[in-house]
């Protein structure tokens, strides 16, 4: 069952209410026998209401489309092309709003910010696919998973905060984005594949301690990319997660890292040095796919036994 609001019902009262308005207006100037004033100000206030009419739907539009679920809650399930800053109520007819479908906003264009209140605990895939104007987007506390590609080419999108109680950052889940920063809580356990490739402004990433594991291809393309600072608690790295990262020239890797992809650091031209929080014996213990240091320059430096600066 879908609920839509705002267009059929709008544009019938748009029409009725222009089409008695302007009946009223020849009738006004044309009728030579309404002159007693009674008669007038009726007239005036009939104008009024047909005027409300008019423009009530413009007041009242609601841009959201709803589903009832099995549970009596509500869930967004798209929004209408004029969608532009969004504000997802807590309640519709009188019952939570819980979830954003997948799909829900994707490839709404004209969409550059929306805000969701606290019922919300999760965020389908691709909710929020391919919106290239969204530019803030407020995450509540309660939300608790984010699916896969949900805010993947919102190229307008430079910063968000992922609120505690996400495990985990989904597969493509920003991919191609113009996130400059992201603020990563300290709930989060695992980032998948592809997460982040291809945000080429991303600057800086703070992997908070809790992450065991980093999926492939998670940072591919993140050109800008300076900074990486990983966590004790991560243990594998996986294949070509921060291939083409051309402007990372150190990264520090924690002791606890036991297994290390194809391909990890795959055309980092300017990575010169590998600093490790282990001893060598530990460093040569770690299990590296083939190639793991494939296409990153044969002058790099590793140093054993880093304590930080």
């Amino acid at each position: 069952e879908y609920i839509r609001h705002g267009y059929i019902a709008g544009f019938i009262c748009m029409g009725v209410g222009v089409a008695g308005f302007i009946t009223m207006l020849i009738i006004l100037f044309r009728n030579k026998n309404i002159v007693a004033m009674k008669t007038r100000v009726i007239s005036i206030l009939l104008m009024t209401v047909l005027l409300f009419i008019t423009f009530a739907p413009l007041i009242f539009y609601d841009p959201l489309k709803y589903q009832k679920q099995e549970d009596g809650t509500y869930s967004i399930v798209g929004c209408y092309p004029s969608a532009d800053r969004v504000k997802i109520p807590a309640t519709y007819g009188g019952s939570p709003v819980t979830k954003i479908e997948d799909n829900g906003f994707a490839c709404c264009n004209k969409l550059t910010s929306v805000t969701i209140p606290n019922s919300v605990t999760s965020i389908g895939v691709k909710a929020f696919y391919w919106c290239p104007n969204l530019q803030s987007v407020i995450l509540p506390g309660s939300i608790t998973s984010i699916g896969k590609e949900a805010f993947a080419h919102c190229y307008s999108l430079s910063s968000i905060t992922i609120p505690n109680g996400v495990t985990t950052i989904s597969e493509r889940a920003f991919e191609g984005s113009g996130l400059i920063s992201i603020d990563l809580p300290d709930s989060l356990t695992s980032i998948g594949d592809f997460a982040f490739s291809g945000s080429t402004k991303l600057t800086s990433i703070v992997i908070p301690d809790g992450v065991t594991s980093i999926g492939a291809y998670v940072f591919e393309y993140c050109y800008s990319l300076e900074s990486v600072i990983l966590p004790g608690s991560i243990t594998s790295i996986d294949g070509m997660a921060f291939s083409y990262c051309i402007n990372l020239t150190s990264i520090i890797i924690p002791s606890s890292v036991t297994t290390l992809g194809g391909g990890v650091f795959a055309s980092c031209s300017n990575l010169k040095t590998i600093k490790y929080c282990g001893t060598e014996e530990q460093w040569l213990a770690i299990t590296k796919e083939t190639d793991w240091d494939w296409c990153f320059g044969d002058d790099y430096t590793i140093i054993y036994d880093y304590a930080g600066e």
